[in-house]
């Protein structure tokens, strides 16, 4: 696991100042930082030795070093992948990164197909003066470039990009708007003009000329197989998932596992436990006097379940400059509260191990939000009423449009009816809707967010979900698995695990089992019923403690709302006339907000959550 940082020259001149863009990924790779530059590029990497801790240094060559790799992440099947090369190539390491630059000099860059793993590397042909920038399928790990007159950057993190720039960049309105909507700056934007994300799924090929993109995974469209019975399914996703953890426990550093108790992350350490007999540490955070927040009896339950070394970190208080840690972390603004204890979690559990496995992605993948079983179950109830009759009765008792700050679920109700499923769920799951950005928005700023008509983030998760094939529940939860696992979830455990030099891996998102999961007919994922993530409940009997198959346990999720409202928290970022916020929103918007907060109508705290960080990130970044 490392950072990784580089450039491509795009004319002749000094080169931007490679060793300063890896020093800011430290956190990333502690253990070794070392660069290299061939004439109109560099590449260089911030390494966390976990496999092959001797030989494995990066960047790394082949034989007559005329391709180098700089590499994050790990090649899960890099030992079969190698037993197919080593009779034409001879290896100088151990390590997965290795197998890399082998296999590109056979296939060229279509051999990304035959990996398994998470990862985002960067490749140099210097016999043909290319440079191949690549993204893992699902995303797990991050890439950001910037293409400017002189260079082409790319790091890890927005921050390694920013210390090879030759002035700081402005923040791009668009991405401001886009992340008040989802509460995370949607790829390919950043938070900054110029900054961009490479997609998950896509590599770029990099050349003096420019950059040229190109998707080389998608995400099959959702095609059920009704023949095997919901036991079969179970079972097969059972031996996906085992094969998975079985591939992802090489590591010459000590593994373990963050265990909450739930059916996720208990699934995960049945494997585990299934193929390592031994001492296993596991790792859960608590909220102790947090009432509903605090599941910490679960992962009791499951760590004596399975006989692990448990360990427990509880949390009584958010992290100090909560929102200023994740406005550093993030590069920009991120409002998923719970990085707030994913991050004590993984300083947590760094302590026994430099590997943690985790259940993340079974949630997108088998439907295990409960919006999508509230989506369900709405749609299923009211499938009978005309969206014509919603929209008539929605303009005649809202004339003027929703109240952002007012509870008014006849109006929510009217709004989701009258508009297509797709478009509805977006909205539904939006901190921001559209017309609320409109009210929340400064009419200049907001201009000049829509000058370019960039897409609205609702509408592309829209037009993602109206797009596709199969009934509305599956194409919802392939939106879910395209969107909101890459850009939160999985950027939430990346920032948040390497901030505290911990890797996480992940069995769920193995490429097979994932794709093997649009064959699951919707209603074995989330029954008619509402009950969530049906089939690995049938995977998990027998093998997983009771507690585990509840269907109450609500995820990981902090006491936003008392967190907020302490004394000295972090509402007082949005008190000052001058904050810097109030540049680009209205402050009496901010202000109706807060009242309504208090008045115990709606719960705010999430949107307030969104504006401090916001906030924090204006100051971090001097805007």
């Amino acid at each position: 696991m490392c950072g990784i940082a580089g450039y491509l020259l795009r004319r002749a001149g000094d080169a931007p100042p490679l060793a300063r863009m890896v020093a800011t990924l430290r956190h990333r790779g502690p253990d070794e930082t070392r660069v290299r530059e061939f004439g109109p590029a560099g590449i260089a990497t911030a390494r966390l030795q976990v496999i092959d801790l001797v030989t494995g240094s990066q960047p790394l060559a082949n034989e007559d070093e005329t391709v180098w790799v700089a590499f994050n992440g790990e090649i899960y099947n890099f030992a079969e992948l190698r037993a197919g090369l080593e009779a034409r190539h001879r290896f100088r390491s151990r390590s997965d990164t290795e197998v890399l630059v082998h296999l590109y000099e056979e296939h060229g860059i279509s051999f990304l197909d035959r990996l398994n793993g998470m990862f985002a590397f960067a490749l140099w042909d210097g016999s043909r003066g290319v440079l191949h920038l690549v993204r893992d399928r699902l995303g797990v790990k991050p890439l950001v470039y910037s293409e400017g007159p002189e260079a082409i950057l790319f790091g890890s993190e927005i921050k390694a990009v920013l210390a090879g720039l030759p002035a700081r960049p402005a923040l791009d309105p668009a991405g401001i708007e886009a992340y008040l909507a989802a509460l995370y700056v949607p790829a390919p934007a950043t938070a900054f003009r110029g900054i961009r994300k490479l997609p998950p799924g896509h590599r770029a090929e990099v050349t003096a000329s420019g950059i040229r993109l190109e998707r080389w995974w998608r995400l099959p469209e959702p095609d059920p197989d009704p023949r095997p019975t919901l036991d079969e399914w179970g079972e097969e996703v059972w031996a996906l998932l085992s094969d998975a953890t079985r591939l992802r426990l090489v590591s010459d550093v000590p593994l373990g596992v963050l265990l909450s108790g739930g059916l996720d992350s208990s699934l995960v350490t049945a494997a585990l436990r299934e193929h390592r007999p031994g001492a296993i540490h596991t790792h859960s955070i608590g909220f102790p006097g947090a009432g509903p927040y605090d599941e910490s009896s679960y992962a009791r339950a499951a760590a004596r379940h399975f006989g692990t070394e448990h360990h427990e970190c509880p949390l009584t208080k958010p992290p100090d400059d909560a929102p200023g840690l994740v406005a550093r972390a993030f590069d920009e603004p991120f409002a998923d509260s719970s990085a707030l204890a994913t991050g004590p979690l993984c300083a947590h559990a760094r302590r026994d191990v430099t590997v943690s496995l985790s259940g993340d992605g079974a949630d997108e993948v088998f439907g295990g939000y409960t919006w999508l079983r509230d989506d369900e179950r709405l749609r299923r109830r009211t499938r009978f009423v005309p969206r014509a009759a919603a929209r008539a009765a929605r303009a005649l008792l809202r004339p003027r449009g929703p109240d952002p700050t007012r509870r008014d679920p006849l109006g929510r109700l009217l709004a989701y009816l009258s508009e297509p499923p797709g478009r509805a769920y977006a909205r539904k799951t939006s901190a921001f809707g559209p017309e609320a950005r409109e009210w929340l928005l400064r009419p200049d700023f907001l201009a000049e967010a829509r000058a370019g008509d960039p897409e609205d983030f609702v509408e592309s998760v829209a037009r993602r979900v109206e797009g596709g094939r199969g009934e509305i529940g599956a194409r919802l939860l392939r939106a879910d698995t395209e969107v909101f696992l890459p850009e939160d979830i999985l950027t939430k455990v990346d920032r948040m695990s390497m901030a505290h030099s911990l890797e996480v891996r992940s069995p769920f998102l193995d490429w097979r089992l994932v794709e093997r999961a649009q064959r699951i007919p919707f209603h074995h994922k989330v029954s008619p019923g509402g009950l969530r993530k049906v089939v690995l409940r049938a995977a998990a009997r027998g093998r997983v403690p009771p507690e585990a198959l509840e269907d109450r346990k609500r995820g990981l999720s902090v006491p936003l709302p008392d967190w907020l409202r302490q004394p000295g928290g972090p509402l007082g970022l949005l008190e000052p006339g001058d904050a810097r916020l109030y540049r680009l929103v209205r402050r009496e918007a901010v202000s109706a907000l807060l009242e309504a907060d208090r008045s115990g109508g709606d719960d705010h705290s999430h949107r307030l959550w969104a504006l401090c960080v916001l906030e924090a990130w204006l100051r971090e970044a001097g805007r």
